[in-house]
């Protein structure tokens, strides 16, 4: 399984006065990761959860991670996260949105970002 972790610089030009501006795009998570939610997102398309379902802190399994440099598409939540509570389900989620989870619930690791430029780690 591979792990990416792209890093783009942007607006660097030695002429400029501004100080130069870096965007970050993280993408550390493969398919069969464990993660849990970090965000508060309220999801309706739930089973049997008509007025929304709150995800935070409920850990699933990732199916899919979109990559838009190499499948020519840009999708605004690019991770896929199955789950199994409260009944069989999936979602699509920020990076930002999401940790991994090791097999002690009460540990939850946060990947990190390395400032450079294109890094690519496996």
């Amino acid at each position: 399984m591979r792990r990416l972790l792209l890093l783009s610089l942007a607006s660097l030009s030695s002429s400029s006065r501004v100080a130069p501006r870096a965007s970050v795009r993280l993408c550390a998570f493969s398919v069969g990761d464990e993660v849990k939610v970090l965000s508060e997102a309220t999801f309706f398309h739930v089973p049997k959860n008509k007025d929304g379902f709150v995800a935070k802190g409920l850990t699933g399994v990732v199916e899919r991670v979109y990559q838009p440099e190499k499948e020519k598409l840009s999708p605004v939540h690019p991770v896929v996260v199955s789950f199994s509570e409260p009944t069989k389900w999936k979602a699509h989620f920020e990076f930002e949105e999401l940790a991994l989870a090791s097999s002690d619930e009460s540990n939850v690791r946060i990947p990190t970002v390395l400032a450079s430029k294109e890094v690519e780690t496996c």
